[in-house]
């Protein structure tokens, strides 16, 4: 495995949410995911790379369902908070030009509910 320059590398967890990580799910149950995820976040902030945290709200709703917000223990003051209304976390959002603002290069995205993306090149 390349070696990452940790300036130039995010790590972009997805829906790691209460109502999303509770849900009965395999081969790895929540509690796994969000000890793992949050594991990689503590190394990925402790070598100075780019935590991103993406979590869904439902557009035109007064309020969201119980369960919305991220899991407790994984967000961190320093991290970038994306909010989604869609299944990407890039479409209609400011992911991708926060990651360039950063002069994030690579993004190593994962969620419970997907296979984890080898990483993926953002343009610079």
């Amino acid at each position: 495995m390349p070696e990452l320059e940790a300036s130039r590398s995010a790590l972009v967890l997805i829906d790691l949410m209460s109502r999303v990580v509770g849900q009965p799910l395999a081969p790895r149950r929540g509690t796994e995911v969000v000890a793992t995820c949050v594991s990689l976040a503590a190394s990925f902030r402790g070598a100075g790379a780019t935590v991103v945290l993406v979590r869904v709200e439902r557009p035109n709703v007064a309020e969201q369902p119980a369960g919305s917000g991220f899991v407790d223990g994984l967000r961190h003051e320093s991290d970038l908070v994306v909010v989604k209304h869609t299944v990407s976390a890039f479409h209609e959002t400011d992911l991708h030009e926060q990651l360039r603002s950063r002069g994030v290069a690579v993004h190593a995205p994962g969620t419970h509910f997907a296979t984890l993306w080898g990483g993926n090149k953002v343009g610079t």
